[in-house]
């Protein structure tokens, strides 16, 4: 969490995961799932769900979409 600031980051990580681009394409669920695990990593030690994490990661990537309960778990990692 930053600074121990949990409501905030988690206020941020709703943001970032609602950005889209010209088009209309959520952009924003990759940035989110792409910080978390490094801001995960360098703020303490790692969560034990860093693993689906990472590998929603990966999915999104690849055109998985998320779920709005998948956003909001990960927004809770935070």
């Amino acid at each position: 969490m930053r600074l121990c600031l949990s409501a905030a980051a988690v206020r941020v990580a709703w943001a970032l995961a609602a950005i889209v681009d010209e088009a209309g394409k959520r952009v924003g669920e990759t940035e989110l799932l792409r910080r978390l695990a490094i801001v995960a990593i360098e703020d303490s030690l790692p969560p034990p769900t860093l693993p689906a994490v990472v590998f929603l990661m990966v999915a999104h990537c690849k055109g998985l979409p998320l779920s709005r309960d998948q956003v909001t778990r990960d927004a809770q990692l935070l």
